[in-house]
């Protein structure tokens, strides 16, 4: 190209007139004495600049690059002729709201002087993109051609939904994991942030309690109660890091209760490259102050405690044999054909601890039975011992009693005794009901 000294080339082009309207196109008659000739003279030149990066290729390929990012790449040319260039950029030509930009300015070439463009490319969508960056002097324009894909980055997580921790003693704590594997092309940067750090906490907690709300929303608010310490309840580790393309990267979720409560959660928000949120995961746990637990039956409570729960746990010690509330409703649907008991169940645990000194075994019983069986309730293991880390379904059953009144409840109490580091003894509420089919 250096040594190039020009051409001159001349065409001569036959242009063949014919009258008449056109039937059958290429069939119209036409009279050879009737020819226009079109001379064309071409004229090639030696150009000012070229490309003398990337092997003086004129294309720039940024490849694959996820949506957000930037990837930034240099272009150098060089004025090949015997004068001074004064180089200037045509704005117009790249798109001012597309992904290429020039992040340098022009200046004026010496002959055989060098200079390095500098352009970025960053993608706003999934895309192919393809833009000409001309530089102009003037005797002539070199054209640039930029080129670049944008990419989604995407990431599945093992857990959907809801990652429950289960059942944990006050104090102590429990650990489960999750993945998150990167099914994109791109290394992914990643970051797990926590809905009860995150600076959006106090706006969200001025809205209504979620049992309040009709209807879903906007953001959910995914924080349920906190630690009396101030603590986190939920941590992640490794909260930030990079997976490359189809890796993945484990995630140990830590729940550390410091009071008994059966609302702890959270949300954990996988967001790549710091400003994409690709996935949410709600952390659940229930936190307990002795080793064994039970669950179920109709909410007595809401998600949302009280600030003088300090003030309960005064009173519940000034009350070692208070009797904790519970209720069973059950609905027994009437119908013509053979009757079906209605049933409701209780899980019944026993927490592994992580003390050494606490009771690795536990038993529970229901006592009063016989109070409630005329009324027709039973239930299926009245009395049964737990191991540490066991949990057991109760099913409790109702069928109304010969000559029982439909439009009338049936209701009845029975006392459930857990036994483990410690005594608890629940009054259980069983209310029949007697609904159509």
């Amino acid at each position: 190209m250096r040594n190039y000294r020009g051409r001159f080339n001349s065409y001569t082009v036959p242009c063949f007139v014919a009258s008449g309207e056109c039937g059958d196109p290429g069939k119209l008659p036409y009279n050879k004495y009737n020819t226009l000739y079109l001379e064309i003279h071409c004229p090639s030149v030696r150009p000012s600049l070229i490309v003398i990066s990337n092997h003086g290729r004129t294309t720039t390929d940024f490849g694959e690059v996820s949506i957000g990012q930037s990837v930034v790449k240099s272009i150098t040319i060089q004025n090949i002729s015997d004068k001074t260039q004064d180089v200037s950029f045509s704005s117009s030509i790249l798109d001012t709201a597309g992904p290429f930009l020039l992040l340098n300015s022009l200046r004026a070439l010496q002959p055989e002087a060098t200079h390095t463009l500098i352009v970025s490319f960053t993608p706003h969508e999934g895309r192919n993109f393809y833009e000409t960056l001309e530089v102009h002097t003037p005797t002539s324009t070199l054209g640039i051609t930029l080129q670049g894909r944008g990419m989604t980055p995407l990431v599945s997580l093992s857990v959907e939904g809801v990652l429950d921790m289960g059942h944990a003693l006050a104090g102590e704590a429990v650990t489960e994991t999750f993945k998150i594997t990167n099914t994109s092309t791109l290394a992914v940067d990643y970051t797990v942030q926590l809905d009860s750090q995150s600076y959006q906490k106090p706006a969200a907690a001025q809205g209504l309690p979620e049992f309040l709300q009709r209807g879903e929303g906007g953001r959910r608010n995914l924080v349920g109660t906190s630690n009396n310490s101030g603590l986190s309840v939920f941590s992640c580790t490794p909260s930030v890091g990079n997976i490359p393309a189809g890796g993945n990267q484990e995630v140990t979720v830590t729940f550390n209760p410091d009071h008994h409560s059966l609302h702890y959660s959270d949300g954990a928000r996988i967001v790549l490259f710091g400003q994409d949120e690709a996935a949410v995961l709600q952390l659940k746990g229930r936190g307990w102050d002795h080793t064994m637990y039970v669950e179920g039956g109709d909410p007595l409570d809401v998600s949302v405690e009280s600030l003088e729960a300090q003030q309960a746990v005064e009173e519940e010690d000034e009350s070692p044999e208070k009797l904790l509330p519970m209720l069973l409703t059950f609905r027994y649907v009437q119908t013509d054909d053979k009757p079906t008991p209605a049933s409701r169940e209780l899980v019944i645990g026993c927490i592994r601890s992580l003390s050494g000194a606490a009771k690795k075994s536990g038993e529970y019983s229901v006592d009063n039975l016989q109070l409630a069986a005329p009324k027709g309730f039973n239930v299926d293991q009245p009395k049964a011992t737990m191991e540490a880390g066991s949990s057991k379904k109760v099913v409790f059953t109702w069928t109304p009693p010969a000559g029982h009144d439909p439009s009338e409840p049936v209701e009845a109490a029975v006392q459930l005794v857990l036994k483990g580091d410690a005594t608890e003894r629940y009054k259980v509420l069983l209310r029949g009901l007697v609904v159509s089919g």
